[in-house]
């Protein structure tokens, strides 16, 4: 995967820490599909994950997909997808173009 969408190379994501829907995450992969999307795991809670017979056997972190928000001229329009970068000094405003 070359990590390039709509003309932007997104590997400086992978790894990242992002508020989504009031929940910590980290930016695990990103997925070059149609719609593009983040593959996001929470950093602090956990789930049950149920096994082929829906019977709970463990916990494992919540993992969320979200989907890519374009806005004119290819930009990632990090506000509409409700998505937060934070920390190393970076916030998703300076790095929505």
């Amino acid at each position: 995967m070359n990590n390039k969408i709509a003309g932007h190379d997104l590997h400086y994501l992978i790894g990242a820490r992002a508020r989504y829907q009031n929940k910590l995450y980290e930016v695990l992969e990103i997925l070059d599909d149609d719609p593009p999307a983040l593959v996001l795991q929470n950093t602090r809670g956990t789930t049950i994950q149920p096994d082929q017979h829906g019977e709970a056997h463990r916990r494992v972190p919540e993992t969320v997909t979200v989907p890519l928000e374009l806005k004119g001229g290819n930009a990632i329009d990090f506000r509409k997808m409700e998505l937060e970068l934070v920390g190393a000094g970076e916030t998703s405003d300076t790095l929505i173009s």
